[in-house]
């Protein structure tokens, strides 16, 4: 009784772990398809450690782990940042500066806007502008 007990929860695990991971690729076309038609026609540049968010006017979007700062739409800076993730579901994106730049290597946090609780955080990465060639 127990060894089929035991093979029914594996196999219930297992069709979990399935249903996950389908999901999840799902989940990461979609995300790189969206990446795709928010740079398309635009050419990378060399990236750079940090931005001044003082200096610029930037809307923010995150799609997966990628965010994207938007300076006009001949300019946009992508950077990735592993466990941002939340902030792509609606939750707000928070630094705390210590100077006036955002930089590789810098802690943001997400936060839900309802319930005020940080709900994750992650780091960012290089800059990497995205310009469109005229």
């Amino acid at each position: 009784m127990r060894i089929i007990t035991l093979t029914t929860l594996l196999l219930l695990a297992g069709c979990t772990a399935n249903a996950r991971s389908s999901s999840n690729q799902t989940t990461d076309e979609s995300n790189a398809a969206e990446l795709a038609k928010a740079l398309d026609g635009l050419t990378p540049g060399k990236p750079r450690s940090c931005l001044n968010p003082l200096a610029r006017r930037y809307e923010t979007k995150t799609i997966g782990d990628t965010i994207l700062y938007r300076v006009n739409k001949n300019l946009i800076y992508r950077t990735e940042a592993p466990g941002c993730s939340h902030a792509a579901s609606g939750d707000a994106l928070v630094s705390v500066n210590y100077g006036s730049q955002l930089c590789s290597g810098q802690i943001l946090q997400t936060v839900d806007f309802f319930t005020r609780i940080y709900t994750g955080g992650c780091t960012l990465g290089e800059f990497t502008p995205y310009t469109r060639v005229k």
